[in-house]
C-alpha cells in the first residue's frame, strides 16, 4: 500500500527490479532466448514464457472502501487486464464510484 500518487512511480520500480532479476530466477540461457522448455503433466515438451508480475492499482482517489470483501472483489476485477498480458504490466483501475453506481472516466457524473 502506498499514498495514490506515488502508486505508478512504485509499481514501476517493482517490476523494473522484478525484470532485473529474471536471469538470476530463470538462467542466463534461457533468460537470452526469452522462455523456457518445460514438460507439462501429459509428458509433452511446452514453450513457458518467462516469469511476469502483474499489478492492478485500486486506488482510494476513486472508491471509498467500506471492507476488505469490496477491496478484494475489486482488486480482483482490476488484475484481470494485467495477467492477461505476456510481459510484465500496471494496471491503474479510473472508474469512479458514487451514489452506488459505477462511473466510467468519460462517462458525466451526476451532480452530488
Amino acid at each position: 500500500m502506498t499514498r495514490p500518487q506515488d502508486s505508478l512511480k512504485l509499481c514501476s520500480k517493482i517490476i523494473s527490479d522484478f525484470e532485473a532479476s529474471l536471469s538470476v530466477f530463470h538462467g542466463i540461457s534461457d533468460y537470452d532466448r526469452g522462455l523456457y522448455y518445460s514438460i507439462n503433466r501429459k509428458g509433452c515438451e511446452e514453450r513457458i514464457p518467462l516469469l511476469s508480475l502483474s499489478i492492478g492499482i485500486v486506488s482510494t482517489e476513486f472508491y471509498k472502501i467500506a471492507s476488505y470483501a469490496q477491496l478484494a472483489s475489486i482488486a480482483t476485477e482490476v488484475k484481470r487486464v494485467p495477467k492477461a498480458q505476456i510481459r510484465s504490466s500496471i494496471v491503474r483501475d479510473r472508474r469512479i464510484m458514487a451514489l452506488d453506481k459505477i462511473f466510467m472516466p468519460n462517462e458525466e457524473l451526476p451532480f452530488l
